[in-house]
C-alpha cells in the first residue's frame, strides 16, 4: 500500500515522537495538537494507518508505531540502524553458535555489545519482528529456527 503524502508525513511524525522505538507510547491528543492537520482529516488518516498495520491505536487514546511502520518511515534510509542491528544479530549468532536451542541473557548481550537495555531492547524487537530471533520473558533472546544466514 502505497500512503499518500500527508499519510506519510503523519507516519513519520509519529516515528519522530516515539524515537523510531516500536514499544513507545504517544497519547493521541498530543499528536492531533502538533500535526497541523484538521481533526476530521487527522482522525481519517490515523484510522487509515491503524487499519494498514502501520500504528497500533490503544484503548485511552494512545497508539505507538508497528514494525511495519518503521519499516515504512526507514525504507533503508538509516543506515546506521541497519548496521548496528546486523552486528547485535551476528553476536547472537557467535555466542550460541547458532543453534537455536541457546538462549542469550540480554543483559550479558547487552554488556558485550556495549549497549543500554533499552537500545537492545528496541533492536531485539525489531529483529523478533523480521523472524529472526525470539525474545523469551525479557530475560533471554534465542535464535529462530528459520534464521537467515
Amino acid at each position: 500500500m502505497i500512503l499518500d503524502d500527508v499519510e506519510r508525513r503523519l507516519l513519520n511524525q509519529i516515528y519522530a515522537r516515539v524515537f523510531g522505538r516500536e514499544k513507545r507510547y504517544l497519547p493521541v491528543d498530543v499528536l492531533a495538537g502538533e500535526s497541523g492537520i484538521c481533526p476530521e482529516e487527522f482522525s481519517r488518516v490515523l484510522a487509515f494507518l491503524d487499519e494498514e498495520d502501520y500504528v497500533e491505536v490503544k484503548p485511552f487514546r494512545m497508539l505507538r508505531i508497528t514494525h511495519k511502520g518503521i519499516l515504512a518511515c526507514e525504507e533503508g534510509k538509516i543506515p546506521e540502524k541497519r548496521e548496528i542491528r546486523d552486528r547485535v544479530m551476528e553476536k547472537i549468532k557467535e555466542l550460541s553458535q547458532g543453534d537455536t536451542e541457546v538462549f542469550i541473557v540480554i543483559d550479558a548481550l547487552a554488556g558485550e555489545m556495549n549497549l543500554m537495555r533499552y537500545e537492545l531492547f528496541d533492536i531485539l524487537n525489531y529483529l523478533q519482528g523480521e523472524g529472526l530471533v525470539k525474545i523469551h520473558s525479557r530475560i533471554s533472546v534465542s535464535l529462530c529456527e528459520k534464521t537467515p544466514e
